[in-house]
């Protein structure tokens, strides 16, 4: 858990400034006066980059929270059924 914390700070507050257009992108917005234009591309270019790694860490969250809750309710079915046979074993030998 303290890793995760730590992941997590170190990701907020270390982010670099990043420059995402391509080469020809850079060229024609690098021509105009006001670079508001090209900030705004750029922007929009590092918003779409991100949302794939959104998605796939949301679903890989998804995966390890069903997979932990499979084996909390085998592990419970597996204790009930041991359960039941030592309750019929128990019947058997007093019957």
């Amino acid at each position: 858990m303290k890793h995760k914390i730590v992941f997590i700070l170190f990701s907020l507050f270390f982010v670099l400034k990043t420059s995402a257009q391509c080469a020809m992108c850079r060229a024609v917005l690098e021509s105009e006066e006001g670079q508001a234009t090209a900030q705004s591309i750029n922007d929009g270019i590092v918003y779409l980059m991100a949302i794939p790694y959104i998605l796939v860490a949301g679903m890989g969250v998804f995966y390890i929270q069903k997979i932990q809750y499979f084996k909390k309710i085998t592990k419970f079915f597996y204790k009930f059924v041991t359960f039941l046979c030592e309750l019929s074993l128990i019947k058997k030998q007093y019957s």
